[in-house]
């Protein structure tokens, strides 16, 4: 199901059966999902949970066969799973998923009536996530007893965790009068399956969440990320600001880190937080450039704790000779040393 209108354009749920064999044992269950196209990547993206002995989470996305033709009938998709039984968690791993998609005959239902509720909560963790979570849900659903899968919907969470932030999503269906139960994806740092409620009182909304971990049993490894942010079109003479964020959302520290972020040649470097290190272009790579030449900063990371956030920060002031609109394309990355 998908909303063709409005605000919610374009983002709608899936659910339905899925059957799997490995190593000559059958298993199957359910799958409940959001799914969203983005119309700029002719994507359409599905995040949900798998259910049953085979639990965990779907990642993926439907592509077009014939280019711009509206009909996303390629699947792409990670399924991470663990494998239950009576005894309890057997194995974990990753399942790989591509094929094609076949649709029946669409139907559409004009004038149909959804119901938002959008709200703010926030918590503290215990279990395997521990700390203070800020949350903004918004759940979307089917008002209407004239249409089919009334009461169903999609729900979505955009949440900051021990200084980090990640979104979850997936399906959602009332369960009463004020209850609604959530089925969803969270990504990283909360990598996981939830189980919630959201209960939309007049006078007493809550949300109450159960993160079932994933990958659990793997043995413990770094995630690094790096990410840069700064003005992309800027007047001659101004001076930028870039930020660094450096995340390790894994469950290991990671040692021996070095951040570089190269500098569009349009900028000349002015300062820099922290123990940096500088370089420029033409006296450390024997190449000759036809106008000034790049500036390279960098920092030297020793160590960086699991669930962990540093920030980088550079000044930079644009060129005189700067032409109007031209793009400041600045890079970072992450090297070991």
């Amino acid at each position: 199901m998908s909303v063709k209108t409005g605000a919610f354009r374009d983002k709608g749920f899936v659910k339905g059966i899925w059957t799997a064999q490995l190593e000559g044992i059958n298993y199957s269950g359910q799958i409940f999902a959001m799914a969203y196209l983005s119309q700029t990547e002719r994507k359409m993206l599905v995040r949900g949970v798998m259910e049953g002995p085979l639990d965990g989470a779907i990642d993926g996305c439907l592509t077009e066969t014939m280019p711009d033709s509206g009909a996303y009938d390629l699947l792409n998709a990670t399924w991470t799973f663990r494998l239950t039984q009576s005894g309890g968690l057997i194995s974990c791993g990753h399942i790989y998923l591509n094929g094609t998609v076949n649709y029946e005959t669409l139907r559409e239902y004009p004038g149909t009536n959804l119901t938002c509720i959008q709200a703010s909560a926030q918590g503290t963790l215990a279990g395997g996530y521990t700390g203070a979570i800020n949350t903004v849900v918004t759940n979307v659903r089917i008002n209407d007893t004239t249409r089919p899968y009334n009461g169903e919907g999609f729900g979505f969470i955009t949440y900051q965790w021990d200084a980090m932030t990640g979104q979850a999503c997936g399906y959602s269906k009332v369960a009463g009068t004020y209850d609604t139960d959530l089925k969803l994806s969270f990504n990283k740092p909360l990598l996981g399956t939830a189980a919630g409620l959201l209960q939309d009182k007049p006078l007493d909304k809550s949300l109450w969440l159960i993160i079932t971990k994933l990958e659990i049993g793997a043995e413990p490894q770094a995630d690094l990320s790096v990410e840069l942010t700064g003005a992309d079109n800027i007047s001659p003479g101004q001076t930028v600001t870039y930020t660094v964020i450096l995340k390790n959302e894994g469950l290991k520290s990671a040692n021996n880190i070095m951040v570089v972020v190269d500098l569009p040649a349009e900028v000349q470097f002015v300062s820099a937080n922290g123990e940096w290190h500088y370089e420029k272009m033409g006296e450390s790579d024997w190449i000759t450039y036809p106008g000034p030449a790049p500036e390279r900063i960098s920092w030297a990371v020793p160590v960086i704790l699991n669930m962990s956030v540093m920030r980088f920060e550079i000044q930079a002031k644009t060129r005189w000779a700067l032409e109007a609109g031209t793009e400041l394309n600045a890079e970072a990355n992450l090297y070991g040393y």
